[in-house]
This record gives structure tokens, C-alpha cells and sequence, in this order.
């Protein structure tokens, strides 16, 4: 390969974005998910000072959010640790819907 075809395949892999651009949406995207479980815990918190309980809503949907991030990126990138997220954030979701849902059977 000459460097103009180097050139021509690196033009055509960034059509849509370029390095900085790339990385500036993954800093947004792992900061993203520290707020979200900051703002998880801190819903949990007032629930269980002023309701006395445990309201597993939020952490249902912050964890959906987490599965399916670490899933494109375990799919895209074929990271063993990424699975492995992927598999624990999952356990806890479905652990978390399952006490949401008893909590209307009882």
C-alpha cells in the first residue's frame, strides 16, 4: 500500500468522526454513568430516609442502561471483562426486577 491508499482507507474509516471526537463521546459516556448511579443512590437514599424502603426502580433502569452499553462494547471490541460486566450488571437487574415485581404479588 502507497500512502495515498493509506490515506484514502484512514479517510474512509473516519467519515463519520474523527479520533478526538470518538473520545470525547466515551469521556461523555463513562462520566454519563457515574452521575447516573450518583443520582441512583442518592433517589435510594431519600426513598429509604422518608419512605422507609427500598425502591428498586432506579437501579432496574440504570442497570438495563449499563447491560446494554457493556454488550455493544463486548460485541464491538471483544473484551472478556466487558462480558463479564455485562453478565453482573445483568444478575443485578434481573435480581432487582424481581423484588420490584414481588413487591406487587405480596
Amino acid at each position: 500500500m502507497d500512502r495515498e491508499e493509506i490515506l484514502a482507507k484512514s479517510r474512509n474509516e473516519n467519515q463519520k468522526m474523527d479520533e478526538r471526537e470518538r473520545d470525547v463521546i466515551g469521556q461523555a459516556g463513562k462520566i454519563a454513568a457515574l452521575v447516573g448511579a450518583i443520582v441512583c443512590m442518592l433517589i435510594y437514599g431519600i426513598d429509604y430516609t422518608f419512605a422507609e424502603k427500598y425502591s428498586p426502580s432506579c437501579f432496574i433502569i440504570y442497570g438495563s442502561i449499563m447491560v446494554a452499553m457493556n454488550l455493544v462494547k463486548y460485541i464491538k471490541l471483544k473484551r472478556k471483562n466487558e462480558l463479564a460486566l455485562t453478565i453482573v450488571f445483568g444478575l443485578i437487574t434481573i435480581a432487582n426486577l424481581v423484588i420490584y415485581i414481588m413487591s406487587f404479588v405480596r
